[in-house]
């Protein structure tokens, strides 16, 4: 009887949270007028592992909210000019630039090719996996093969600690002649997960997991006098526990230490790990990005929804998964205003196709 009652309460509490939301979408209903002028649009995509469920889940929502608004528009990454990604956030760019899948779809393939990846026990069999799924989704092509806008910025990490960018338009060592598969496989490389790329590339989120700042400074460094319309910085959920006070309390409660298999294998995992990550990036990566834009005048939009639960990148138990997705609709639920904000400052944009 208890549980019947907590049910009929969660349920009674969604219809609310639908209720309101609805209500306030009718409530605003007016379009935007396009912008004479309206700058350059990046989209930028964090990594975290199973957590980028969430990233596809949001999109979702504005891609819902932008339909409603203007039926006849099309797909949401026609809208931005880039779109950057570091590990899961670079696969679901990927699959958003290079394939024809729907979000909902494109969601489903990411989840599934995490959850079919993290379940395996040694580092090859995952590897294997990976290559394997991937490959089925991008075959044999290349960076190159797409004609944007949109452009494709994916990030990963060169050893010992260096940002590399793989992106749609540059023809460098890791550029526009990467196979698609490959550049998400070189962004999404994480050490204690899978082995390196070719002996030197890693994940990118080891220095870039939020590859906003990464974007800016490359798209202004190849569009002279660059002015932003909008950056959408979408996250993958944060946890913040303050029992945790220092980087050493922190490194304990989120290292992986179920994925390692031996103790030559522990040392040198911990000491990337210590190396490369934990040491506050995220924090400062986000509020430069946002100074930035403030002190420029860009629009700048940031979304990444609090974690109820400590949820780890390679999480594959179900319970803690099916929690993390209720928590996360239920807080785009409770926030209809940054969803139709946001939603209108796309369609204020001509899309780019």
């Amino acid at each position: 009887m208890h549980a019947n009652r907590e049910i009929y309460s969660l349920i009674e509490k969604v219809d609310s949270l639908q209720t309101k939301t609805r209500k306030y979408f009718t409530l605003n209903s007016s379009l935007p007028a396009e912008r004479t002028r309206a700058g350059t649009y990046l989209m930028s995509l964090d990594g975290g592992g199973i957590r980028g469920f969430n990233t596809t889940t949001y999109l979702i929502a504005l891609e819902d909210r932008m339909k409603e608004l203007s039926p006849k528009c099309p797909p949401i990454q026609y809208y931005f000019d880039y779109i950057a990604g570091t590990s899961s956030g670079a696969i679901a760019a990927l699959i958003l630039l290079y394939t024809n899948y729907s979000l909902r779809i494109g969601r489903c393939l990411v989840y599934q090719i995490l959850m079919k990846v993290f379940t395996l026990k040694s580092i090859k069999e995952r590897k294997n996996s990976m290559e394997t799924n991937l490959q089925s989704i991008f075959k044999k092509n290349v960076m190159s093969s797409l004609r944007g806008p949109p452009h494709a910025i994916v990030t990963t990490t060169k050893d010992p600690g260096k940002l590399c960018l793989m992106t749609s338009y540059d023809e460098s060592e890791a550029g526009s002649n990467q196979q698609i598969w490959k550049a998400a496989r070189m962004s999404s490389a994480a050490p204690f997960i899978f082995p390196s790329v070719d002996d030197i590339y890693l994940d990118g989120g080891l220095v870039a997991n939020n590859p906003t700042n990464a974007a800016l400074e490359e798209i202004s460094q190849i569009e002279q006098n660059c002015e932003f319309g909008c950056i959408l910085s979408i996250g993958t959920g944060s946890f913040e526990n303050p029992k945790l006070k220092d980087n050493w309390d922190y490194f304990y409660w989120t290292f992986p230490f179920d994925q390692l298999r031996n103790p030559l294998e522990l040392t040198k995992t911990i000491k990337t790990f210590i190396k490369n990550s934990y040491t506050k990036v995220r924090e400062s990566s986000e509020e430069s990005a946002k100074s930035l834009c403030e002190t420029k005048g860009w629009e700048y939009h940031r979304w990444s929804p609090p974690l109820h639960k400590n949820l780890g990148s390679a999480c594959t138990e179900l319970n803690i998964i099916i929690d993390m997705m209720y928590h996360t609709e239920m807080y785009i639920l409770q926030h209809p205003e940054t969803i139709d904000g946001i939603a209108k400052c796309i369609l204020a944009k001509k899309p780019a196709n």
